[in-house]
């Protein structure tokens, strides 16, 4: 009896060889040792064999893998009559080394006592399935990855919910994968942006309408902020499938770069919707996706750019460099650093600033370089713009101090290469503080603007115009061959300045002071030009104004002199080499001394003293003056106070005030610390100020004046008469005191003719309610002439002279007018 006899069971499943061959695209069999005894055409030429060379091989030597040739010997051993028919998968490999994949059904032949004589094995292709299988498989972790690498949030969503979100949005969110899928996003957004996020997202499924937002988050670790886009991706038929969007952490800002790759269709959405330009190119730089942002920053159609070099957007001369960069991006993983800005070009030929992220992805097998630009014109335009306002006046436009320092730099180094010299002219404008304080700030910008633009006008093309601040105007003119050019410029200035100027609808002329300083030689800086001509420009202002003068050598002596007494000055404040003398104030009636007026002189070390006409406009030019008269404030305060002790109980002081202390310093600190130090009553303390201090910068003299009045001190105007505007202002400034300048009182002597000038000017006070005080009374005419006028109050040599605190003679009393008053009273 034949095996196939002695098992029925087994029989019955095995159809005839031709039966069963028919049925299956492949069969062989073989012996429980895995020798084949039989295969058909269509195993034999799958495995490069005829059917009659397989007779006698192994079939083991036939299978791909170790798993496969262990999983097919155990599932052998395990046929028995009670199970003998197995289905099984293995990989197949051909004699060309190709590699296929079977499903297997095995029957087993069994003899009398159940032992495996013959195994019978179907298969059938499934090649195909499994390639299209794993290529899919291949497709979707290769845009996962793409998606997870990506440096802002990525998500695909439909109506019946969230389909994919990359790691970076899980991370935004603080969300698992699983956890993302599922509402818990909702969860996450503030409540006040929920309801506008859920309205956006319809509005997108209904109308197409792209969504870009801005949205919160209530997160572990505190809320963030996301900017949202969302696009909506259909099909060819135009029904919509899903919406894909992306998420940036603009709390952190994160570089807005984008992983991207090509072939699948969601990543290819997510390439066309990008708000940044995307150009995606291979390792020998032809450019393979460009999508619809990239035409908008460059200006090609992606028709026509696809295919061509990445270099196309660089100059032709850096071709070769862009080409070297590809290979080398490719070769070591060069990336580049996001923030960094580049330059790329146009179609039509402009160069475009971009910031550029780029980044290396594998897309079916090939590596691929995916770069992210985002146009940064607006922001180098805001930026430049910011450094415009940085260099450049605001009001005028023209070059600021800062700048001009710098081009006068190169201007110099150019002029010493080139043998050429270099003039700096250094313009104020006379009176226009009283154009400023009559029509007011926005007349006195508006004749500032218009001064920039004649000065302008009447300069060459290389010259630079620059503002300094206030009504101070700096030209520099390069390639002179002597000073002469720049006489010539100043002359233009001049003739063009004196032309009437229409601001605020009224006529008004104006001219300037202008100092000019030349160099020729490398050794000149910025910082001495300006200096220099600024010098000469005080020289022309001080001789009235409306002309030039040129620093020359005698001028430099001039200035040398002056730093020299600078420096001494600032040794003599550390030295205590200042001292105060004192000039009595006295009731012109009777003689009996009021008060004192403090002023300093200067004992050098060598016992030299040296009177304040020689130095103090130094001190007001450094700034040294503050100082100074903080020294004298608190020395002059203390020394009355000791007065007052020893019983001249009523002794006023009065302590002159400089511009600078009034308007830089710190005046109401200082004499509140000078009359704590001191314990002088405030009442005693009178500070006086001359009319062009006041009148420098009104309002700020005015609260000054204000602040320091509440201290309990007295205000008043010395040398009444010598300024501008004096019964204009006079009413303006809350003043106690009222000084006449010892000018008027010298008149007194010239005659009848000069006396009601002066008599006007005491009655004027007196109906103001201030005391009056005459400076400079040298004679008895001069005293009797202001008693007559009804001045109560005098000082000068007739009386006493400046002297040392242990010199001054407070009970010593001159005659006093008693007779005249006699006349005058009637008693």
């Amino acid at each position: 009896m034949s095996d196939r006899a002695a098992n029925p069971s087994t029989a019955r499943l095995r159809p005839e060889p031709s039966e069963r061959e028919a049925q299956v695209a492949l069969v062989v069999r073989y012996l429980p040792d895995f020798t084949i005894v039989h295969a058909n055409e269509a195993y034999a030429a799958l495995m490069g064999f005829s059917a009659e060379q397989l007779v006698g091989r192994s079939i083991l030597e036939f299978l791909e893998s170790d798993p496969d040739r262990e999983r097919i010997i155990s599932d052998t051993r395990a046929l028995c009559p009670e199970d003998p028919i197995q289905t099984m998968e293995v990989q197949t490999i051909g004699t060309d080394g190709s590699i296929s994949w079977h499903r297997w059904t095995r029957v087993g032949v069994f003899d009398r006592d159940g032992n495996a004589v013959l195994i019978e094995a179907a298969g059938t292709d499934l090649t195909p399935v499994r390639t299209i299988e794993n290529a899919l498989r291949e497709s979707e972790e290769r845009f996962r990855l793409l998606a997870d690498s990506a440096p802002v949030g990525v998500f695909l969503i439909d109506e019946s919910g969230v389909l994919f979100t990359n790691a970076e949005l899980q991370r935004q969110w603080g969300l698992t994968f699983e956890e993302t899928l599922s509402e818990a996003l909702l969860d996450r957004v503030d409540p006040d942006d929920v309801g506008h996020l859920q309205e956006a997202r319809s509005t997108l499924w209904r109308e197409g309408e792209p969504l870009d937002t801005y949205i919160r988050l209530r997160v572990p670790g505190g809320p963030r902020n996301l900017h949202l886009t969302a696009q909506l991706a259909t099909d060819a038929d135009g029904v919509p499938r899903f919406v894909v969007g992306t998420t940036q952490d603009e709390t952190d800002r994160i570089a807005d770069q984008q992983q991207l790759a090509e072939s699948e269709e969601r990543f290819r959405a997510i390439v066309e919707n990008a708000a940044d330009a995307i150009v995606t190119v291979d390792e020998s730089g032809t450019i393979t996706e460009f999508n619809a942002a990239a035409e908008q920053v460059l200006g090609y159609d992606s028709d026509e750019i696809i295919g061509r070099p990445f270099w196309t957007f660089v100059r032709e001369k850096d071709s070769p460099g862009a080409e070297l960069f590809i290979r080398e991006f490719f070769a070591s993983g060069l990336t580049i650093d996001p923030d960094s800005p580049v330059k790329v070009l146009h179609k039509d030929g402009r160069e475009v600033p971009v910031k550029i992220a780029m980044s290396a992805v594998t897309v079916k097998g090939q590596n691929m370089l995916t770069a992210v630009l985002r146009d940064v014109s607006e922001r180098l335009a805001f930026e430049q713009e910011l450094e415009h306002q940085a260099t450049h006046d605001a009001l005028t436009s023209l070059p600021n101090r800062a700048l001009l320092n710098e081009q006068i730099d190169l201007a110099v180094a150019r002029g010493h290469r080139l043998g050429t010299g270099v003039g700096l002219l250094f313009a104020d404008l006379d009176r226009f503080k009283l154009v400023n304080d009559s029509l007011g700030h926005n007349a006195g910008d508006e004749l500032l603007v218009a001064v920039s633009k004649r000065i302008r006008s009447v300069t060459r093309p290389t010259d630079t115009v620059a503002r300094f601040g206030g009504d101070e105007f700096v030209v520099l003119a390069e390639d002179l061959t002597d000073v002469r050019g720049g006489v010539a410029l100043a002359d233009r200035v001049l003739d063009v300045l004196r032309a009437p100027f229409a601001v605020a609808g009224d006529e008004v002329y104006m001219s300037a002071s202008i100092g000019i300083a030349y160099c020729d030689t490398a050794n000149c800086s910025a910082e001495q030009l300006t200096r220099d001509a600024d010098m000469a420009m005080y020289r022309a202002k001080s001789a009235g104004g409306d002309k030039f003068e040129i620093f020359d050598a005698e001028m430099a002596a001039w200035v040398a002199e002056r730093r020299a007494l600078e420096l001494g000055l600032r040794h003599a404040l550390d030295r205590d080499e200042l001292e105060v003398h004192y000039q009595t104030m006295v009731r012109l009636l009777d003689g009996s001394v009021e008060g004192v007026e403090a002023l300093v002189r200067w004992r050098r070390d060598d016992g030299e003293l040296i009177m304040p006409a020689s130095f103090i406009s130094v001190a007001e030019e450094t700034g040294l003056i503050v100082p100074l008269g903080r020294q004298v404030l608190r020395e002059s305060c203390r020394q009355v106070a000791e007065w007052r002790t020893a019983g001249h109980v009523d002794l006023g002081l009065a302590v002159n005030i400089s511009g600078r202390q009034l308007l830089y310093g710190d005046l109401v600190r200082d004499v509140r610390c000078a009359l704590a130090d001191s314990g002088l009553d405030p009442p005693a303390l009178c500070l006086e100020l001359t009319e062009s201090v006041l009148l420098d910068d009104v309002d700020a003299a005015i609260d000054t004046i204000e602040r320091v009045r509440a201290l309990g001190v007295r205000i008043g105007i010395d040398d009444f008469g010598t300024g501008y505007s004096s019964l204009t202002y006079l009413r303006r400034f809350p003043v106690d005191v009222l000084k006449i300048d010892r000018a008027f009182v010298a008149e007194l002597d010239g005659g009848a003719e000069r006396a009601p000038i002066v008599s006007m000017v005491i009655a004027l006070a007196s109906s103001l309610g201030l005391t009056v005080v005459a400076e400079g009374v040298e004679t008895e005419f001069q005293r009797d002439q202001l008693v007559r006028f009804g001045c109560d109050h005098g000082q000068g040599y007739f009386f006493q002279r400046p002297a040392p605190a242990g010199e001054v003679e407070l009970d010593e009393s001159p005659q006093p007018a008693l007779g005249l008053r006699r006349q005058i009273t009637g008693s």
